[in-house]
């Protein structure tokens, strides 16, 4: 079964650490076989107050694929770059 990150970006702190996260991140990604698959600045709020400056949508084969890329050694470094950059909320789900 399918599984998902979504990022909801809130604040951008540091637009340079931010282009250094997206490089490194496309670098080591994909390795993990996920797939970004939206991610948007511009996006139309239908329901509720979302509070977003760009949301990203990454599919995975599978929770355990997920899990593994989240918690791979070379990434820690680029969470804590990213967390550097920017302010945010991240989940993680399984598709139907």
């Amino acid at each position: 079964m399918a599984a998902y990150v979504i990022y909801n970006l809130t604040e951008l702190v540091d637009e340079e650490a931010m282009g250094e996260y997206v490089q490194k991140f496309q670098n080591m990604f994909g390795k993990y076989d996920g797939k970004v698959i939206a991610i948007a600045p511009d996006f139309d709020v239908l329901e509720g107050n979302w509070e977003a400056k760009r949301v990203v949508i990454i599919e995975f084969a599978d929770m355990e694929a997920l899990k593994r890329w989240h918690e791979a050694d070379e990434y820690q470094p680029l969470i804590k770059l990213r967390q550097s950059a920017a302010r945010g909320d991240m989940i993680a789900l399984n598709g139907l």
